[in-house]
């Protein structure tokens, strides 16, 4: 129950994220060139935790932690590899 609560807490984080990012980039452009774009990159990861919450709202809690573990993963990897780059403190010349 904890573990299912992180994990989509986490994958709304998330999704927050990418609608801030959708929305920010409606100012710069006309909307009907990027929707094609973005609908999948919105639509997938919304899809994915409503249907964790319809899974677990039948009973079905440890799919639907499957289900926000396979959303979160890319998301974690990108933050984990700026964590190590920012504690790394690279020089890039």
């Amino acid at each position: 129950m904890t573990a299912f609560r992180i994990l989509f807490a986490f994958d709304a984080l998330v999704v927050l994220v990418l609608a801030y990012f959708f929305v920010e980039g409606l100012q710069y452009g006309r909307p009907g060139t990027v929707l094609a774009i973005w609908l999948p990159v919105l639509g997938l990861p919304t899809i994915l935790l409503a249907a964790a919450w319809a899974l677990r709202a039948k009973g079905r809690t440890r799919v639907a932690c499957w289900l926000l573990v396979v959303l979160a993963i890319p998301p974690a990897a990108f933050a984990l590899l700026f964590g190590a780059l920012i504690a790394a403190n690279p020089h890039w010349q």
